[in-house]
């Protein structure tokens, strides 16, 4: 499969999709959300605060990509992404689009590192993150909306150090 990753822009409209490739992935068994913590319902593309993107292969929507920070004058940002279709699961694509939201990202919000949690049993993300040249930094648990215990890794990313 020859693969060319792009993003796009978000819109609002794009919910009920990606709400839909949650559904179809069992997101839930992968990642907790599929968007920013601090989405209001209202603003798809609050630049101060998030930049989240449609990703893109061959022109096909196929994912969900974002960086956030919690705090304007933090110079950390949150990475989150969702890769919404199966048969497009490992295929170099998240890389891809990491490097492309890095790098768009960084037009409207300053950052020099980025950190992110990853499930422990998700050995695909872990590799595709490791790759890319994040590190493990810590690790911890939480609870699942089910009750049931979830353990991840906290990872990050010195932009400083990594060309992307």
């Amino acid at each position: 499969m020859n693969v060319n990753v792009s993003l796009r822009q978000l819109f609002l409209e794009d919910l009920k999709v990606i709400e839909g490739w949650y559904a179809q992935i069992k997101g839930a068994t992968y990642t907790s959300r599929f968007g920013p913590k601090n989405f209001n319902g209202r603003d798809a593309n609050e630049r101060e605060a998030y930049s989240w993107y449609i990703i893109q292969v061959n022109v096909r929507d196929c994912g969900v990509i974002w960086l956030e920070k919690e705090e304007k004058t933090d110079d950390v940002a949150y990475l989150g992404i969702m890769i919404g279709k199966t048969d497009y699961f490992g295929k170099g694509i998240g890389k891809k689009a990491i490097s492309l939201a890095i790098s768009q990202s960084r037009q409207y919000l300053s950052f020099s590192k980025i950190c992110l949690h990853v499930r422990k049993e998700n050995t695909r993300a872990i590799r595709c993150y490791t790759t890319y040249g994040f590190y493990v930094s810590g690790e911890g648990e939480k609870s699942g909306s089910d009750g049931r215990k979830i353990e991840f890794l906290h990872m990050a990313l010195d932009l400083n150090r990594v060309k992307y």
